[in-house]
């Protein structure tokens, strides 16, 4: 069953037991392995390539247990709150990009920056 992080109602993340999307063919959903220099084992996550950099933050919060809302997942220059960014093959990936827009394959690493 597909859970959606945004309002929407446009499914985005894919939210399921074993952390495997339903249909592992389909060409509109990566697993993204993710991993921070706190938390360095890789936590699969799976989402469509429609999803956000922000989304993609929020999801991996969650599983690794962090209070999301002690962090700037979206980039506000003004926040005062710890800033994280995602980053596929050094390259940063900010706020509301779409994970769909870097050139990555299922499975890949990426990493998050300021955590």
């Amino acid at each position: 069953m597909d859970v959606s992080l945004a309002a929407d109602n446009n499914p985005t993340v894919i939210d399921q037991s074993q952390d495997e999307p339903a249909g592992e063919e389909d060409a509109n959903v990566l697993v993204l392995n993710i991993r921070s220099a706190r938390y360095p084992d890789p936590v699969r996550i799976p989402a469509r390539r429609t999803a956000t950099a922000s989304k993609i933050l929020l999801r991996y919060l969650q599983k690794v247990g962090e209070d999301a809302a002690a962090y700037d997942t979206v980039g506000l220059s003004r926040s005062n709150l710890t800033k994280l960014n995602l980053s596929f093959d050094g390259e940063q990936i900010v706020g509301n990009t779409e994970v769909g827009e870097v050139d990555a394959e299922d499975d890949d690493v990426w990493d998050i920056v300021g955590l």
